[in-house]
């Protein structure tokens, strides 16, 4: 029988996938505790990235003016961390969820020539690829859920692998509850997700929705929530 490998991983990854849900801790459950749970030595990059989860898209000028002032801070925290942690025991893997706003293909780059493997997982790559297009190719691996984009890691000279989404089985489970709804999605609303929405409300099936951003839509659709 073989034994599975198991990895020292630096990992910098907010808990959240957006500070407009409070309380969310969705990577901490689906990215971080699996790793855990895999029995991977994982080292948890120790800085505060929620101010950095409101100011990721470059293409806004406030968000600009935060990430010129604050990613050299955290990429500096960043390197200092993996120095030590590399110092004290080898790390293999440098995982993170960093957009362009976070982190340059330069520090990237210092952290590879420590031999240390970088990997980055991003799942907003339907609808902002732009985000990570500067930072793509300095990656050793991208894990990239949108079998669509592949090719367009690809054309920038990225290496990405395709790795669908999954949650946490001994978060999320089956519950032993009455049936309420036919339909039911948990998430902010953006990209082409009201489109599916509306296609099976409009099939009778009784779709319900929460998270930020669905009822400033709520007159379009009735019973969203």
């Amino acid at each position: 029988m073989s034994v599975k490998p198991t990895y020292r991983i630096f990992y910098a990854v907010a808990d959240s996938a957006t500070a407009q849900v409070q309380g969310s801790r969705i990577w901490y459950y689906n990215l971080y505790l699996p790793l855990c749970d895999l029995g991977h030595d994982v080292v948890r990059f120790d800085y505060d990235l929620t101010p950095h989860t409101r100011h990721r898209d470059m293409t806004v000028a406030r968000h600009r003016d935060f990430v010129y002032e604050n990613r050299p801070k955290l990429e500096k925290a960043l390197l200092d961390q993996i120095v030590r942690a590399h110092a004290e025991k080898p790390i293999d893997i440098f995982f993170s969820y960093f957009y362009a706003a976070d982190i340059t293909a330069a520090t990237l780059e210092k952290i590879r020539d420590m031999g240390i493997t970088t990997v980055n997982w991003y799942c907003n790559g339907s609808y902002q690829f732009n985000l990570v297009e500067e930072i793509a190719p300095a990656y050793s691996y991208c894990l990239v859920p949108e079998k669509f984009r592949l090719a367009d890691y690809q054309r920038i000279g990225a290496n990405p692998i395709y790795c669908q989404e999954a949650a946490n089985p001994n978060v999320y489970m089956p519950h032993d509850l009455p049936y309420e709804f036919d339909v039911t999605f948990v998430g902010q609303k953006y990209g082409d997700r009201p489109v599916y929405i509306a296609h099976l409300r409009k099939q009778g099936i009784d779709a319900r929705v929460w998270g930020p951003g669905w009822q400033s839509q709520a007159h379009h659709l009735p019973l969203w929530r």
